[in-house]
């Protein structure tokens, strides 16, 4: 798991990969619901051992958070993805179905749905039942499961849009090239301003040495531009992540995601043959999904 997004009605999780098989999928989910209701069962033993020792404050306090780990048990229980009821909906549709993307889609307006309807019951209950409380706490659960499925169906038609498509396919080969003697006050002269290109592939000779990317050029004030060497700011080619030419592009996007970057070389046989940015993926995809491609 890559990490969990944290809200004040729970959290929704953010895998970095997703799982290749249905039962895979299903096991995560179903360990992602019993985690909460694990933590709530061991804090109300800790309250029970401490009731009765005259602790009644701290007891208190962990009471309320057994009571609060519950709760979230029973809001990832709901059948809306990405919430861990959604990812067990999501299994079971991908077992049946055999097709993950249409799996995705179904769950993710099923969450859509149902955060839908928590905001409407929770006005209602601020308008007309008067439950201030109670009417904010289930408006805003509603929203941001509303909100990450959303987000989660629009990254499925991504996905999807992106089936067949290989990194080969959409790389661009016309990308610059730079030796490390370059100052970076060159660089910015003699090549961002006139061509636009944010990324630059250095070589020495036919050899690959790293890149420089925007993010490179940015950690160096300006009044050192002319005095720092490519060569100081160089993203090493140890370090790079590359793509081989067969990659499918989804998974391209997944990764990129994943690191936090924009673009990434595709190298054959150790040399470099083209570069994939992350916003010509969207693009493809978005043009794809349009056009119902």
């Amino acid at each position: 798991m890559k990490s969990i997004t944290l809200f004040v009605f729970g959290g929704v999780s953010q895998i970095s990969k997703e799982a290749t098989l249905p039962i895979l999928e299903l096991l995560l989910a179903v360990a992602g619901l019993l985690s909460s209701l694990v933590i709530a069962g061991v804090f109300y033993g800790i309250y029970a051992v401490l009731v009765n020792t005259g602790s009644i404050v701290i007891a208190g306090l962990i009471q309320w958070l057994a009571f609060i780990y519950f709760m979230l048990f029973l809001f990832h229980f709901i059948p809306g993805f990405p919430l861990d009821g959604g990812r067990v909906l999501r299994a079971l549709l991908w077992k049946v179905t055999g097709d993950y993307e249409r799996a995705t889609r179904i769950a993710s307006w099923t969450g859509w749905g149902i955060g839908l309807l928590c905001i409407v019951g929770g006005i209602l209950l601020l308008i007309v039942g008067r439950q201030w409380f109670n009417g904010l706490v289930l408006a805003g659960m509603g929203w941001v499961l509303l909100t990450a499925a959303a987000q989660s169906r629009r990254q499925a038609v991504l996905h999807e849009a992106l089936q067949s498509i290989i990194a080969q396919d959409l790389m661009t080969k016309e990308y610059p090239l730079i030796t490390p003697q370059l100052s970076l006050g060159q660089l910015v002269r003699n090549y961002i301003i006139v061509t636009g290109r944010r990324y630059f592939v250095v070589v020495d000779g036919v050899k690959l040495l790293g890149i420089v990317t925007m993010r490179n050029i940015k950690s160096i004030p300006k009044k050192r531009w002319d005095s720092t060497r490519i060569s100081e700011i160089i993203t090493p080619a140890s370090e790079l992540k590359t793509a081989h030419p067969q990659q499918p592009a989804a998974s391209l996007l997944e990764q990129m995601d994943e690191l936090g970057i924009d673009q990434m070389p595709v190298l054959e046989e150790d040399k470099v043959i083209g570069i994939v940015a992350r916003d010509s993926l969207i693009h493809l995809a978005k043009t794809r999904a349009k056009l119902g491609i």
